[in-house]
Parts: structure tokens; C-alpha cells; sequence
């Protein structure tokens, strides 16, 4: 399961970067300039969302901790948006509105790294589910 980790990581973190330069690539070719950094909000992302996985990772490795995996990652879903709002809060909150170029700019990254976790804690409840139905 470590090596799994490892490859669902380092190929999260290489889409993960090739998306943020066809991102920006998208909108410079479009003439586009967002108020916020994109970059910042990749980062951000990027790293809440590799730090949620290695968690879950090792909290599946908990008998105690691992049925619950499922309820915790929505609390953690819950916890990366307010994380989001707290940590971008005057780049977004304080300029007034979004446009819908910067709003789906912003609402881009955060299903891409949503989608990536969901895949990787349904591989992570499959492995626990196939283990205890063979013990």
C-alpha cells in the first residue's frame, strides 16, 4: 500500500501541475487577467489535498479510526473550505465580486483536487473492505 500511495502522489502532484499551466496557459492565450493569484490557490489546494490523502493513509492503518474514514473526509472537505476562506479571505471577500472568468478559475481547481481524493479513499475503503471480507 506504501508504494501505492507513493505513485497515486507523485502522479497527483504532475497532473496536478500540468493542470495549473494549461490553466494559466488558457488564460494569458485568452487575455484573462484574474485578481487573485491562481498559482496561490493551486498551491493551497495542492497541498491541503496531498496532506488530507497521507492522512487518511495512515489513519487507515488504524482498526480504530479506519470505519470511519468516509465521515471524516467530509468533515475534511467542510475544513479545506473554511481553511480556503480564512487563508484567501482578502483576495476574495474584501474585493467584492467574482467574475465568472475568476469564479470558475477558482471552482476549477477545487473539484480537480476533490476528485482526486475521492479516488484515492475509494481505493483506500476497496482494500479495507476486500480485507475484511477475506478475514
Amino acid at each position: 500500500m506504501k508504494k501505492l500511495a507513493i505513485i497515486y502522489i507523485g502522479s497527483f502532484l504532475l497532473v496536478f501541475v500540468l493542470a495549473y499551466y494549461f490553466h494559466e496557459y488558457l488564460l494569458v492565450s485568452s487575455d484573462v487577467a484574474l485578481s487573485f493569484s491562481l498559482r496561490e490557490v493551486y498551491i493551497f489546494l495542492g497541498v491541503f489535498s496531498v496532506a488530507l490523502c497521507l492522512l487518511f493513509y495512515v489513519l487507515s492503518g488504524k482498526e480504530k479510526l479506519s470505519d470511519q474514514i468516509g465521515f471524516l473526509y467530509l468533515t475534511s472537505v467542510a475544513i479545506k473550505i473554511i481553511a480556503f476562506s480564512i487563508f484567501f479571505y482578502k483576495d476574495f471577500f474584501s474585493a467584492g465580486s467574482l467574475t465568472k472568468t475568476e469564479g470558475i478559475s477558482l471552482l476549477t481547481p477545487m473539484f480537480f483536487t476533490l476528485f482526486f481524493e475521492v479516488i484515492f479513499l475509494s481505493g483506500i475503503l476497496k482494500k479495507r473492505t476486500l480485507k475484511k471480507m477475506i478475514e
